[in-house]
């Protein structure tokens, strides 16, 4: 059977993930703080929404990070990483801005009903409850003890290049241009469709910002067919917020944690299996089917070098879990 270290291992690596970029984002902790890529704070959110109730001290940091931050979180961002990436965290996050009594109306789109009469622990361990429960997740159909809110949380660092979109944020504003900001210091060129697939903002949004930032004479549009391709024209921008040359990923993150999750829930499925018999490895790749696809949308260029080869006999479990490995890797 697959190992039950081996699922602890890699929930463990990802833990270790987004640890090290809450601590880039001021969570106080031991973790290095994360420098590959740059950090999305509304998809981090999510998928500490679901990862986190495997490690409540991660979970609770979360909630002292958002209590001070969340002005500067973008609700929209939020709802359409939720519509389109079909991440898990939606319900949890939920009962997160019931328990911070956040109930500004940029939030009320996603908030919704509450749930009545249902309710399972929010921890799957660590953390038993005791005593009576927090009433903002009661009222979503989760039970915890109650949350105290701490101010332990550092301003994050504005010249680490992980952390420009909320350094954008914070000289612009929680709107468009601030995303468009940071893929474009991120990318050489590239089409208002693209950046809004990739920023998750509405089309229309994202075509009227670009028209608006080129009358600044800041950016550059090449006509290249029917597209108009954006890049920006000097070295203004990425003097004044990146600071020197660095060499800073941009990456979908909401589909990429989407993908997390579904590998998670593929090893734990894979992991009470005996492979004695003839159709268990069939049975593995049929849990697996279209996850390549999902993983070359996620990371295009890791998979360009690193092909998931899986056949129905006994090398299927060993192969996908030599790939992960290899993931984890390229993802810290």
């Amino acid at each position: 059977m697959l190992s039950l270290n081996y699922r602890k291992y890699f929930q463990e690596a990802v833990l270790n993930l987004i640890w090290s970029q809450w601590t880039s984002l001021g969570v106080p902790g031991s973790s290095i703080p994360y420098s590959k890529a740059v950090i999305d704070p509304e998809a981090l959110i999510l998928f500490t929404c679901v990862l986190g109730r495997n490690d409540p001290r991660i979970f609770d940091e979360m909630m002292n990070w958002i209590n001070k931050y969340q002005k500067s979180l973008n609700a929209g961002r939020f709802k359409r990483m939720l519509l389109q990436r079909k991440l898990e965290g939606g319900s949890v996050f939920c009962a997160v801005l019931e328990a911070l009594s956040l109930r500004e109306p940029k939030w009320k789109s996603i908030l919704g009903k509450p749930i009545c009469g249902v309710s399972e622990p929010l921890f799957h361990y660590g953390n038993p409850k005791a005593g009576r429960d927090d009433p903002g997740f009661s009222s979503r159909g989760y039970s915890r003890s109650p949350v105290i809110i701490t101010q332990g949380i550092y301003n994050f660092n504005p010249i680490s290049p992980a952390n420009l979109i909320m350094t954008l944020r914070a000289v612009f504003g929680v709107n468009s241009r601030s995303e468009v900001l940071t893929y474009l210091l991120t990318h050489a060129e590239a089409n208002s469709r693209r950046i809004a697939l990739d920023t998750y903002y509405l089309p229309k949004t994202i075509y009227n910002a670009l028209s608006d930032m080129e009358m600044s004479g800041r950016l550059r549009k090449r006509i290249q067919g029917k597209a108009s391709l954006y890049s920006l024209k000097n070295t203004f921008w990425k003097q004044e917020f990146l600071q020197e040359e660095v060499d800073v990923m941009w990456l979908d993150w909401p589909l990429i944690f989407s993908t997390l999750e579904r590998i998670l829930r593929v090893l734990l499925k894979l992991e009470p299996m005996e492979f004695d018999s003839i159709d268990k490895p069939a049975e593995v790749i049929l849990l697996l089917s279209g996850i390549e696809d999902d993983l070359n949308a996620a990371f295009p260029l890791f998979m360009l070098n690193n092909d998931l080869n899986l056949y129905p006999d006994e090398t299927a479990l060993p192969e996908f879990s030599s790939f992960l490995n290899k993931l984890l890797i390229y993802m810290s």
